[in-house]
């Protein structure tokens, strides 16, 4: 099965995180290209094919970089998500990882069976935040029915789907919204949850998380945004770790679903 896989990188004081991201996403078997806001350093491009911003493989017309180049939390992902498609125009599924998320081994195979689980499924979270919608009794994936998303750490996009969230009226509609320069707009996972429901796509959550949220022990400034470490509704619900054998933690759902 033919995936493309974008990783936002924003800078922050080390690279440790982009750097176990990346990784963990090889050793699943996910070949990814990075989108690197300016503050990445060069070294990254030695080792992962990167497009350091305001570069693009295609213009995106909505996207306006700030002064320094910057295109931040909600135009890095819609520009993203534009040289996804524009690099990969038949990948059966896109995904957009954001550069503190770090999967699990098997993830890719395991979601290989299970694409897609309806005819309107939009969009995956295999990342399943610290939230009640998400405590389920069992292992499973299921549809979620809520107005926003809870973290996009990571997204798998059915093509159709991302293709008309990029390109439809839905970013320059959310553009001309914005308080701020779109290079300080924050906030993607909101605005993407939302515009789901608008356009009819459905979105579905595994369940407990196949991503860690990381974030350095003791340090308390890691996140881009100026938000604290991942704990409470920031973490990730039961991760089930970088080895888990998935078919034995979800086998009760596998047997349900036929897969």
């Amino acid at each position: 099965m033919e995936w493309a896989v974008g990783v936002m990188a924003a800078p922050r004081y080390d690279l440790n995180g982009l750097r176990k991201c990346l990784t963990a996403l090889e050793d699943a078997g996910w070949k990814p290209f990075v989108f690197a806001e300016p503050g990445i350093s060069a070294d990254i491009g030695e080792y992962w094919p990167t497009i350091y911003r305001p570069n693009t493989c295609v213009k995106h017309p909505s996207v306006v970089p700030g002064p320094t180049g910057k295109f931040g939390n909600v135009q890095n992902w819609i520009q993203t998500a534009a040289d996804l498609l524009q690099i990969d125009e038949t990948a059966a599924a896109y995904v957009t990882v954001e550069d503190d998320a770090v999967v699990c081994t098997q993830a890719k195979t395991f979601m290989e069976r299970l694409l897609w689980p309806s005819e309107r499924c939009g969009a995956i979270t295999i990342y399943a935040a610290n939230i009640p919608d998400t405590r389920k009794h069992y292992p499973q994936m299921f549809l979620h029915r809520r107005y926003g998303i809870m973290g996009t750490l990571f997204m798998i996009w059915r093509p159709e789907c991302l293709r008309q969230i990029v390109w439809g009226d839905g970013v320059p509609a959310h553009m001309a919204t914005l308080p701020c320069h779109p290079a300080d707009a924050r906030g993607v996972d909101t605005w993407l949850g939302n515009e789901l429901n608008r356009i009819g796509w459905e979105m579905w959550t595994v369940t407990p998380s196949l991503v860690q949220h990381w974030h350095p022990i003791g340090r308390m400034a890691y996140s881009a945004l100026g938000h604290g470490p991942p704990i409470g509704k920031r973490q990730a619900y039961r991760f089930v770790g970088m080895n888990a054998n998935l078919d034995q933690v979800f086998g009760r759902y596998l047997r349900q679903v036929n897969r």
